[in-house]
C-alpha cells in the first residue's frame, strides 16, 4: 500500500502502509462502510489525535457510521510467540483523562465514546488497576470500568472481594471468571444515584422463605465442571439483580427467575461451605472475603 493520509475532523491520519512486522495484525489499514464512509484506520504507527476529551495517543480507531470516534486503542500490536504482552505494554502510556468531575490516570488498551462524544468506557491494560471511590468505599477496578453519559459509573470490574450491603443483607461481590476483553460491561453495575442494581457472586447465597407456608429454599452457586480442567470442579458464579419489586437471580447455569418480596422473605448470607473449593486454605493472601 501507498503513503496516503485520510482527514478526518481536526485529524490527519496515516494509515498503515509499510510491510508487516513482529507486531502486525493482519488486519486491513483502511476499512469503509457500505456507502464508503470510515469504519476504521490502521495507522502507520502510534500517534496523538484530537477526541472528544483532548489528545490522546492512537495505534487502531473505530467510527460509527457518522465518522465519529467509537473506540481508540493506544496500542495495537499482535501478541503472540514473537511479540509478548510485556513488550507491547512497553509502547502504552499512561494517560489521564477527566470523566464528569472525576480524572482518571491509568494503562488503558481502549477508550470507547458514545456517539455523541462522552466517554462510555475504559478498558484497562491486563494485570493493570485503578483505584475509585464509590458510595460503598474505594474499590480496587481490574479490566474496566463504563459510565453514564454524564459520567457517573455505571458498571466496574472489582479486582478483590466487594462487600454490598443490601436491604436483603451483606453480599460479596466479585466475578473470578471475569475476562476483561472490553470494558463495556461490567459484573458490578450502577444506577444513576450511585447504588448497586447488580453483582455477580460465588461466596453469597439467598435464603428465600415463601409468604405462603411452604418450604424454604437457598439460591447460591453450584459445583460445576471446570471449563478450564476436566478433572476439577469449580463455582460458577451467580448474578443477583436488585429490582424495586424484588430480586432477579441468574443461577449457574445461567437461568434467571424472579422472586419478588411481596411473595418471599430474602435474606443473603454467605456461603461459607463453599470456599474450600476456591482456595488453598491459605489466608495470607486471600481475597475471598471470608473475613
Amino acid at each position: 500500500m501507498d503513503k496516503v493520509s485520510v482527514v478526518v475532523g481536526k485529524n490527519t491520519l496515516i494509515p498503515r502502509y509499510s510491510q508487516p512486522d513482529a507486531r502486525s495484525r493482519s488486519k486491513e489499514s483502511v476499512v469503509r462502510y457500505e456507502d464508503g464512509e470510515l469504519k476504521s484506520i490502521y495507522l502507520e504507527s502510534i500517534s496523538e489525535i484530537h477526541t472528544p476529551i483532548g489528545i490522546l495517543p492512537a495505534e487502531y480507531i473505530t467510527f460509527y457510521r457518522n465518522e465519529k470516534i467509537h473506540r481508540v486503542f493506544p496500542v495495537y500490536g499482535q501478541i503472540s510467540g514473537f511479540w509478548t504482552e510485556v513488550e507491547e505494554k512497553e509502547l502504552l502510556t499512561k494517560s489521564t483523562v477527566k470523566i464528569g468531575d472525576t480524572l482518571y490516570s491509568g494503562m488503558f488498551s481502549c477508550i470507547c465514546f458514545y456517539e455523541t462524544g462522552e466517554v462510555k468506557s475504559l478498558t484497562i491494560w491486563p494485570g493493570e488497576h485503578l483505584d475509585v471511590d464509590t458510595a460503598y468505599g474505594k474499590v480496587v477496578v481490574r479490566y474496566g470500568i463504563s459510565f453514564y453519559k454524564d459520567g457517573k459509573m455505571q458498571s466496574l470490574e472489582p479486582e478483590k472481594s466487594t462487600v454490598i450491603v443490601h436491604q436483603t443483607g451483606t453480599y460479596i461481590a466479585h466475578n473470578p471468571l471475569a475476562i476483561g476483553v472490553t470494558g463495556d460491561d461490567n459484573s458490578l453495575c450502577f444506577d444513576e444515584e450511585g447504588k448497586v442494581v447488580k453483582l455477580t457472586t460465588v461466596l453469597t447465597g439467598i435464603r428465600c422463605i415463601p409468604s405462603n407456608g411452604e418450604t424454604e429454599f437457598e439460591l447460591k452457586a453450584k459445583l460445576m465442571l471446570s471449563p478450564y480442567d476436566i478433572m476439577e470442579d469449580m463455582l460458577v458464579p451467580v448474578v443477583v439483580t436488585f429490582e424495586k419489586e424484588g430480586i432477579s437471580f441468574a443461577d449457574s447455569c445461567k437461568v434467571t427467575r424472579f422472586y419478588s418480596y411481596s411473595r418471599y422473605s430474602l435474606c443473603a448470607y454467605q456461603e461459607r461451605d463453599n470456599i474450600p473449593y476456591m482456595c488453598s486454605g491459605d489466608c495470607s493472601g486471600c481475597n475471598g472475603g471470608c473475613h
